[in-house]
């Protein structure tokens, strides 16, 4: 029961303080603060003018713009499967099994956060290697 408080205890929330920041205009409008550019299409697919002056390099950047937001989605995942085994062996209460189960879950879940930075970084070595231009 002692553990059970310690650990709620350290995962509890802590109070942050919001600051106010000044608006660029009175207006007050949200999506000011989203990005213009954020989208499930690559940026030289937007308009339909782009889109038919697309050439070479827009498979190029459809490729980078898809394996950049893939490898987002399995971070992500990781990491929430990385809390989920976190969560198991939290509440596994002694149980040998329970808590093999938890730490299987936490390696697996370590593994593929380190193959999503690596295949970040490997995506970024290919583009570099092969001197594509005009990709973030």
């Amino acid at each position: 029961m002692i553990r059970l408080i310690i650990l709620t205890l350290l995962f509890a929330p802590n109070l942050v303080f919001a600051q106010a920041i000044d608006l660029p205009d009175s207006s007050g409008d949200a999506k000011q603060f989203i990005s213009d550019d954020f989208s499930i299409i690559p940026p030289c697919l937007r308009t339909a003018t782009a889109a038919q002056s697309a050439g070479i390099s827009c498979i190029s950047e459809s490729i980078f713009f898809y394996t950049s937001l893939l490898l987002l989605l399995i971070a992500v995942g990781t990491f929430v499967y990385f809390l989920y085994g976190a969560f198991l062996y939290t509440s596994a209460f002694g149980d040998e099994n329970k808590i093999k189960s938890a730490k299987n879950i936490i390696k697996f879940a370590l593994i593929g956060m380190f193959i999503a930075i690596f295949s970040r970084f490997l995506v970024n070595l290919l583009i570099d290697g092969l001197n594509v231009t005009g990709l973030n």
